[in-house]
């Protein structure tokens, strides 16, 4: 049944064979590194990314050092957007005509796009919840024109921290438990104050 859904999703969006198409395991997020690839949103081909991707997007995935999975569904459609009026009116759409006109912001667990000061969209897109739940991996042998690491300007000696981070945070009580003893103990606090 899965395997017919992503027959079914390659069908639809008309994505090309060399594009392999991947259910996630159990327990693993769209954001999550995948090998050759990255994941996907069903969302995001409704908002009109297609395979290849185009130029432009590979540069500006590039120019923001981000994955395609960090990007908010709907800012793809100011992309296709811009790239189809660009080429309604003959412009060559360029990244640096598209960082003119829209900028990156960072959301809650992802990207997004919104129009500089000066351009208005028409009826802009709105915040869809619920669009992480709607996911497939997407590799190619060939490789991508972008980084696939989901943190923005790692260094590779941070990402290779990054990896025993998640596991160390992921069972952290330091959230919860946090006392000022707690800061001064870790150096982010250098008086520890009577509380009596």
């Amino acid at each position: 049944m899965i395997a017919e859904w992503l027959g079914r999703i390659r069908d639809r969006y008309s994505i090309p064979s060399e594009y392999e198409l991947h259910v996630p395991r159990s327990g693993q997020r769209a954001y999550d590194s995948f090998p050759s690839g990255f994941g996907l949103t069903l969302d995001a081909l409704k908002a009109g990314l297609r395979f290849p991707l185009h130029l432009v997007i590979e540069a500006c995935l590039s120019w923001w050092q981000i994955s395609p999975s960090q990007m908010a569904p709907n800012s793809w459609r100011y992309m296709v957007a811009f790239l189809g009026e660009c080429w309604g009116v003959a412009i060559t759409p360029t990244r640096s005509l598209f960082l003119s006109c829209f900028r990156l912001s960072k959301g809650l667990g992802s990207y997004f796009l919104s129009p500089h000061e000066g351009f208005r969209v028409s009826e802009a897109p709105s915040n869809k919840k619920g669009w992480k739940s709607r996911y497939f991996f997407v590799s190619c042998n060939r490789g991508w024109g972008f980084s696939l690491r989901y943190c923005l300007g790692l260094s590779n000696d941070d990402h290779k921290q990054l990896e025993p981070l998640k596991g160390i945070l992921a069972t952290s009580r330091a959230i919860r438990d946090m006392t000022e003893e707690w800061l001064v103990e870790v150096g982010l606090s250098s008086v520890l104050r009577d509380t009596t």
